[in-house]
């Protein structure tokens, strides 16, 4: 199920894509709720869950899958706007 923005504008939600031959990556989109103005706001080869907008609508908050002792999910937080970042932010400890 995609998430909604604050103001009803526009949705995110992950797809996985190939990123070349035999390699997948997953992708948090942003676009029109009727599909249109897809925009790619973040990849990873790793596991992506869960986007979700902040209340003020200028970032998305998701849930990354990374491995190590076991498998951990981490809060990540990716800057929306003109010029996103291209690094998300990690809001929990590794």
């Amino acid at each position: 199920m995609p998430a909604v923005s604050p103001d009803g504008s526009r949705i995110a939600y992950v797809s996985r894509r190939e990123a070349s031959p035999g390699r997948e990556q997953n992708v948090i989109i942003q676009a029109n709720p009727d599909g249109t103005q897809e925009s790619h706001v973040y990849r990873s080869p790793t596991m992506v869950e869960q986007p979700t907008y902040a209340p003020d609508g200028r970032s998305i908050l998701f849930l990354r899958v990374e491995s190590g002792r076991g498998q951990i999910k981490r809060v990540y937080r990716m800057p929306l706007g003109d010029s996103p970042s291209d690094t998300a932010v990690a809001l929990t400890p590794a």
